[in-house]
């Protein structure tokens, strides 16, 4: 199913990269062709995930509210950044159907990660191997991001405007998606797969845990400062950039919604990061916690006092 979603995502793409170059009454049609497929290649992916989806058995409340909250923050920034880098910063208004592949991406980004926190790491009541959580990382977020990214880019080559970012929409939508999926492959799935295995209390499980937390928070560390300096760098110099460039782009910009806008968008990453980074660091504490109550228990069988 991931291939069909992903070539009726692709295939949008390039209906739509033909619209942009063909005579105004094509354009139409194409361009309401490529949004019906791509919506249908994201709606058959979301359908996969729900077919396929088989919630661990009991897993705590807590657990199941953090994914929920990691789903929804990768979620809502995906659908927020395809509508800023395609309509918002480039100062013209969103079409329902920019909205609609935004919503939709988001949805689906959002799904996949549900199915893989509650259900594709997971082997019944136990976690999965650890090359079956990898296998499901892959899918889950090679389906939800390829689905993103596809969406993005469809509603990115209809900008048929000189761009007010920087960078090109396309560029932008890609970026964006890319760092979204790097923050939840190392935060997101590394916390729950070391939390699934810990409850195993088994040493060579456990140790695998704890390597694989301290490998992969590295990498979403690095990625937490480049988020923030990256805003910081962006507000820096682009008020001062579109004040240059405003007045050349052929349709009125408003410089001060302008750096608004691009504020808000900064603002909303910044604390999508920091809830990643809390949700994540939950589950570490977690992890541990388990890990110390396991080895707690184990020495008490051992002294054969009760626990």
């Amino acid at each position: 199913m991931v291939i069909v979603a992903l070539g009726a995502c692709s295939a949008a793409l390039l209906i739509n990269t033909r619209a942009r170059f063909s005579g105004s009454d094509d354009k139409i049609r194409l361009a309401r062709s490529a949004s019906a497929l791509a919506l249908l290649g994201s709606i058959s992916w979301i359908a996969a995930l729900a077919l396929t989806f088989r919630p661990a058995q009991g897993l705590t409340s807590w657990y199941v509210g953090a994914a929920v909250v990691a789903a929804t923050l990768l979620g809502l920034l995906t659908t927020e950044s395809i509508i800023v880098s395609t309509a918002v910063l480039q100062a013209i208004k969103t079409t329902r159907s920019a909205l609609s592949l935004a919503a939709v991406a988001g949805a689906a980004v959002f799904c996949s990660v549900l199915w893989l926190t509650l259900s594709g790491i997971w082997s019944g009541r136990v976690a999965a191997t650890l090359p079956a959580s990898l296998t499901s990382m892959a899918i889950a977020y090679g389906g939800g991001y390829g689905v993103a990214v596809l969406c993005g880019l469809t509603v990115a080559v209809g900008c048929r405007v000189p761009p007010a970012t920087e960078d090109p929409p396309l560029f932008n939508v890609l970026q964006d998606q890319l760092l979204y999926c790097a923050l939840g492959s190392f935060a997101i799935w590394s916390a729950a797969v070391a939390y699934a295995r810990a409850p195993l209390q088994d040493s060579p499980h456990l140790l695998s845990s704890f390597t694989q937390v301290a490998i992969f928070l590295g990498p979403f560390a690095l990625l937490f400062v480049f988020t923030f300096r990256n805003n910081w760098s962006h507000m820096k110099r682009q008020p001062e950039r579109i004040k240059g460039v405003a007045g050349n782009l052929g349709r009125p910009v408003d410089e001060k919604a302008w750096v608004r806008n691009l504020r808000r968008h900064m603002m909303l990453q910044t604390i999508c990061a920091i809830g990643l980074a809390v949700v994540s660091l939950a589950g570490v504490a977690a992890t541990f916690l388990a890990a110390l109550t396991g080895v707690y228990r184990l020495l008490l069988a051992r002294s054969g006092k009760p626990s």
